[in-house]
């Protein structure tokens, strides 16, 4: 099963999951709420926490750089949110996979155009992930070819 986010939430209310476009390893795990990682890694195996580095602070009124910001970003929550990123360190071969030990893996496959993966689940875990209902949140059953 591979777990997604759907799209973030405008205004005074930052969904559950936070949906990127970045490139990279980013792609292999997802954004969300400090006490929501915290949650999945007491009832789930293979799960890992990476905080976040924030280069520049939009809710500031000066930039980096000394110049005033121009206007508020519309996009930002009224509150400040704890976010962290949420991902798997046991990592699956795609093309010559091993028996899954743990219930959240990242699988990787390496092709002519580079390193491609995804943040998995089993079944099991998919199921319950399910019935926690969190918002911003869409699990996918998935196959993947080598």
């Amino acid at each position: 099963m591979r777990a997604s986010t759907g799209r973030p939430a405008p205004g005074s209310k930052v969904g559950d999951f936070i949906q990127t476009w970045l490139m990279g390893s980013w792609d292999c795990g997802v954004f969300t709420h400090r006490e929501i990682a915290q949650r999945l890694m007491d009832t789930f195996t293979g799960l890992k926490i990476k905080e976040l580095a924030w280069f520049e602070n939009p809710r500031e009124k000066t930039l980096k750089n000394g110049k005033p910001r121009a206007r508020r970003a519309k996009w930002l929550p009224e509150r400040e949110v704890d976010l962290v990123y949420l991902y798997s360190d046991h990592y699956l071969d795609a093309r010559n996979p091993t028996p899954v030990q743990t219930d959240f893996f990242t699988v990787t496959r390496t092709d002519a155009w580079g390193v491609s993966t995804w943040f998995m689940c089993t079944p099991e875990a998919a199921g319950k992930l399910i019935v926690m209902d969190y918002d911003n949140l869409a699990i996918k059953e998935t196959t993947i070819v080598g």
